[in-house]
């Protein structure tokens, strides 16, 4: 199985669209409702990278980050922030707790694909996965045309 990505968003649609399509793209995902079972989650399964939404009860964004940085365990998992929210100060304030990607939903499939990796840390010519619907809304992907498969790898010396 691939890395673990743990998704804490309470928008069950959501989740399951996302877990789709990082399963199809190889990736193992877990899922939590709340921040509370997310931080539960990410200190007992230790995942690669944790998905998080701004705003929902039981423990928001906030809450959740605190806690992931307080435990040598969760510490230095990166975090990417998927979000409806537009508030410009709460996006300044992640900046402290090292949360450099935030993403507004709905957002394209291909962004968030690179996003992911780049956090992975994850080689430019490994960046290829199947070609699916572009952009993730809330529920599931709006239907438009195919995103073409990468077919080119950077040039080799």
């Amino acid at each position: 199985m691939g890395k673990k990505i743990l998704v804490i968003d309470e928008d069950l649609a959501l989740v399951k669209s996302l877990e789709r399509t990082l399963c199809f793209c190889g990736f193992e995902v877990l899922d939590a409702p709340d921040g509370m079972l997310g931080v539960q989650k990410a200190l007992r399964y230790k995942p690669d990278l944790i998905i998080l939404e701004l705003l929902f009860p039981a423990g928001g964004a906030h809450f959740v980050l605190k806690n992931l940085r307080r435990s040598l365990i969760t510490r230095d998992i990166p975090v990417l922030i998927l979000t409806s929210s537009t508030d410009s100060q709460a996006k300044k304030h992640l900046l402290q707790f090292g949360v450099l990607t935030y993403l507004q939903k709905p957002c394209d499939r291909e962004e968030l694909l690179a996003q992911i990796l780049e956090l992975l840390g994850t080689p430019a010519f490994e960046r290829s996965y199947p070609a699916h619907d572009s952009v993730i809304t809330t529920g599931d992907f709006t239907r438009s045309s195919p995103s073409p498969r990468p077919t080119t790898l950077p040039n080799q010396t």
